[in-house]
C-alpha cells in the first residue's frame, strides 16, 4: 500500500503482510521523496521498444536519469506500456483506483491508453504526471518469509547442519519482475546467523541463491537462541531485511545410566593362619571399600554405591620350644599338676611355663578375630552410609569411572574409612580379649577335666 500526504507526496510504501518499506514524515516545502530518489539515482538504460512509444531513446535516457525503487508500475516492452505490476507491490484500493482512471492498465487487462494520450511524455523531458515518478522500476527489495532448518536434537560438542532459506525478490531491473529462479540482473540476498553463542557468520552467495547452508559446533549447553537474518541490498542504497529467531536446548550426546549398583551390607574378611615358634598374636586387617558411581537423575549429581568391603586378618599360631604339647595322654604323676596349672590360665598375660595346646593358641587368636569383626562392623555401618550420602556434581560427557575417581578422591570419603577402622580398634581393645580367652577355655577346659579324671583313677593325690 503506498500513501500520499496532502500535498502529493509519498508519505508511506508497506507490503501486503504488514512489513513496512518506506515511511517519511516532510517539512513544509520539503520536496517529495520521489523527485529527491530521482535526484540521487544513476542513468536508467532505456527498454527496448522505448521510443516508438515516447520518442527518442536518447531522450528518455536523459530525461529520466534517476529512479524510485518503490513503484507499482513497470515497463512492459511486449505491451510497449507501463503497467501495474502485482510482483511488486499490491496497491490499496484507493490507489488501485486512482491508476485506472489514469489508465494504468493492470497486468491481463487490455485498455489501449494512446486515445487519452497516456502512453506519451508531455514533452521530450518529462513522463506524464500520472506516472508519480515511479514508473522506472529500479529495485525490487522484498523477502516474503525466512525459514531456519537445523538438526534436533542439538548435541554439544557435536557438528549441526543449519539451512536459511529465504523467499522473496532481491533485483535490480528496468522494469518487470520474476519470482526466484531469475533470468536476469539478479542481486544476491546477503544471509548472516547469530548462533546464540557469541559467534556469528554472515554469507554473500557468489551466484544469487535463496538459500545459505552451513553448520555449528556447540562447547556450552543449555537454552540458545539461533537468529538468522536474510537482506536485500539494491544498487540504489535501499535494502530489506527479515529475521528469524529459533530457540531450542544444547543437550548433552551421553545420557549416563541412573540404575544403581548392587551394594554390600557388610565386611567380608579372609583369615589366613601362619605357623611360628612363639606365642599365638593376631594382627588385625585394614577395612578397604569400593565403590560404584551412579547418576541421580533428581540432584543431576552422582552418587557412590558401597560395593565391597573387605579386611584381610592374620593369626600367628605356635608357642617357644621349650613348650610341650599338653593333653590327657601326655599327663603323668609328676607333671599333671603343672600342666592343669598351664592349661587354667585365666589372662593372656599369664603365659604358660611348660605346657600348650596348639589348638588352644589357634582358638585364642581366632576368639580375637571374632572382637575385630564385631568391632569393625559395627564401624562400617556408619562409614557406609557416610560414603553413600556423598556426591560429585555432574557434568556433560563425565562418565561413571571418572566419577568414582573424584569421590574416592573427597576427603570426606577417606576420613569415613580411616574414621571406621579407629572406632573399631578403640572398641577392641576395651573388649580385653574376653571372647579370646573364653575361646582358648572352651579347648583347654575339657582336657583339664580328662587329666584330673585320670588322675583320680591312678594317681588321687598328685593333681589336686
Amino acid at each position: 500500500m503506498v500513501e500520499y500526504d496532502a500535498a502529493d507526496r509519498v508519505r508511506r510504501v508497506t507490503l501486503d503482510g504488514g512489513e513496512r518499506v518506506f515511511e517519511r514524515s516532510y517539512e513544509p516545502g520539503q520536496e517529495d521523496a520521489a523527485s529527491e530518489r530521482d535526484l540521487r539515482t544513476g542513468e536508467v538504460l532505456a527498454p527496448a521498444g522505448a521510443s516508438a512509444v515516447f520518442g527518442p531513446a536518447h531522450a528518455i535516457v536523459h530525461a529520466r536519469l534517476r529512479t524510485v525503487d518503490f513503484g507499482p508500475l513497470a515497463y512492459q516492452p511486449e505491451r510497449r506500456t507501463f503497467r501495474v505490476s502485482a510482483d511488486h507491490l499490491r496497491p490499496d484500493a484507493a490507489f488501485l483506483s486512482s491508476l485506472r482512471r489514469r489508465m494504468a492498465p493492470l497486468d491481463g487487462d487490455a485498455p489501449d491508453p494512446s486515445p487519452f494520450g497516456h502512453d506519451a511524455p508531455s514533452n521530450g523531458l518529462f513522463l506524464p504526471p500520472e506516472y508519480r515518478a515511479v514508473n522506472c522500476q529500479q529495485c525490487t527489495s522484498v523477502i516474503e518469509s525466512v525459514e531456519v532448518r537445523m538438526d534436533s536434537p542439538v548435541f554439544m560438542d557435536h557438528r549441526t547442519n543449519i539451512t536459511v532459506l529465504a523467499s522473496g525478490v532481491c533485483l535490480d531491473t528496468d522494469g518487470g519482475a520474476e519470482n526466484y529462479p531469475y533470468v536476469g540482473p539478479l542481486r544476491s540476498f546477503t544471509f548472516s546467523v547469530s548462533f546464540g553463542d557469541g559467534t556469528r557468520r554472515s554469507y554473500r552467495p557468489s551466484l544469487p541463491s535463496p538459500v545459505f547452508s552451513t553448520s555449528h559446533v556447540y562447547r556450552r549447553l543449555g537454552p540458545h537462541r539461533l537468529t538468522a537474518r536474510v537482506q536485500c541490498d539494491c544498487a540504489s542504497g535501499v535494502f530489506s531485511f527479515r529475521t528469524k529467531s529459533v530457540d531450542f536446548d544444547v543437550l548433552c550426546p551421553v545420557t549416563p545410566s541412573t540404575t544403581v549398583p548392587s551394594g554390600v551390607s557388610g565386611v567380608s574378611y579372609a583369615l589366613r593362619e601362619t605357623s611360628w615358634s612363639s606365642w599365638g598374636r593376631f594382627s588385625r586387617g585394614l577395612l578397604r571399600v569400593d565403590i560404584a558411581a551412579y547418576y541421580d537423575e533428581d540432584s543431576d549429581s552422582w552418587k557412590p554405591k558401597v560395593t565391597s568391603a573387605t579386611s584381610r586378618e592374620e593369626v600367628y599360631v605356635g608357642y617357644p620350644s621349650h613348650i610341650s604339647e599338653a593333653s590327657v595322654g601326655a599327663a603323668t604323676k609328676s607333671n599333671c599338676a603343672q600342666m592343669i596349672s598351664d592349661l587354667s590360665r585365666t589372662s593372656e598375660y599369664d603365659l604358660p611355663s611348660h605346657w600348650a595346646m596348639l589348638a588352644a593358641v589357634r582358638a585364642h587368636e581366632e576368639g580375637h578375630a571374632s572382637e575385630w569383626r564385631e568391632s569393625l562392623d559395627m564401624a562400617f555401618s556408619d562409614a557406609k552410609a557416610t560414603i553413600e550420602g556423598l556426591s560429585v556434581s555432574h557434568k556433560c560427557k563425565k562418565t561413571a569411572a571418572e566419577a568414582k575417581g573424584q569421590l574416592k578422591a573427597l576427603g570426606a570419603y577417606g576420613k569415613a574409612v580411616d574414621d571406621a577402622f579407629m572406632r573399631a580398634s578403640d572398641r577392641y581393645e576395651s573388649l580385653d580379649s574376653k571372647y579370646a580367652m573364653a575361646a582358648e577355655w572352651a579347648v583347654t577346659r575339657p582336657v583339664v577335666r580328662g587329666i584330673r579324671a585320670k588322675a583320680e583313677d591312678d594317681w588321687p593325690d598328685a593333681c589336686k
